[in-house]
């Protein structure tokens, strides 16, 4: 597990997760830890990896979580908005995309004459089932009161359900990425968010991704990373901006 996902379980966390996998194992006829992942590692366990990392990352998100980021986010794409090449942000990490649709709406409500051809907005992640999520999206409509009011009007209500609209959908583009696999893209992004998603990683690790993040962002660009994973050590190529929030120099 970590050597393909980069996901070091601490201590704590450890009882749960192998819990978690139990139950799992279970529903597969599998009586023992081992015997579930002995399963995993087995060309019959191929289609179990999508629920193994289910099972071993929280993917708890919501709508315009740590609200500060996208203030932030709003005031780069105001000075940006007279760039001659289009935007590209990459939510690094979207889980079940209400990261990736509040950074969307963010665009929308700033640059409200954006089109799709000029901002582009990569949502990816290691779980497929989160990544089919976000290519065919519909949230419970009890989650709409996380987004401001103003910016239902982006969005489509169907009973119980509500879904980004089709203007928000044709911004983002979802795609499955391993973080702890070469990049298919040189960039550069504009902007990053990778929020509650190094949290996982060993110290070593970390630090490989992070370097690789910034490779990829464009100088003057905006990284966010989650609440519990401020830096200790800000990088020379980064200037702490906010909470959570820098900007690579240069």
């Amino acid at each position: 597990m970590s050597h393909e996902l980069g996901i070091v379980l601490r201590p704590h966390k450890q009882a749960t997760v192998a819990a978690r996998l139990m139950r799992r194992g279970e529903l597969l006829g599998l009586t023992t830890l081992n015997d579930y992942l002995e399963h995993l590692e087995s060309p019959a366990g191929s289609g179990e990896r999508g629920k193994f990392i289910e099972t071993v990352t929280t993917n708890m998100t919501s709508f315009y979580r740590e609200p500060h980021h996208f203030d932030l986010l709003a005031d780069h794409l105001r000075q940006d908005r007279l760039r001659d090449t289009p935007l590209r942000l990459w939510s690094a990490g979207s889980a079940n995309g209400a990261e990736a649709w509040s950074m969307g709406l963010t665009a929308l409500d700033t640059l409200p004459t954006i089109r799709s051809t000029a901002m582009r907005l990569l949502a990816t992640d290691v779980d497929r089932a989160q990544v089919a999520m976000v290519a065919r999206p519909s949230y419970p409509l009890g989650q709409i009161g996380q987004i401001p009011a103003h910016l239902h009007r982006h969005l489509e209500r169907d009973h119980a359900m509500f879904r980004p609209g089709a203007a928000l959908r044709a911004l983002v583009r979802p795609r499955c990425l391993n973080l702890m696999d070469p990049f298919p893209f040189k960039g550069p992004f504009q902007v990053i968010f990778c929020r509650n998603t190094l949290m996982y990683f060993s110290p070593a690790t970390k630090e490989g991704v992070l370097h690789r993040l910034i490779e990829v962002l464009d100088d003057g660009g905006l990284l966010c990373l989650g609440h519990s994973e401020a830096l200790m050590t800000v990088p020379r190529a980064l200037k702490a901006i906010g909470t959570t929030a820098y900007r690579k120099r240069g």
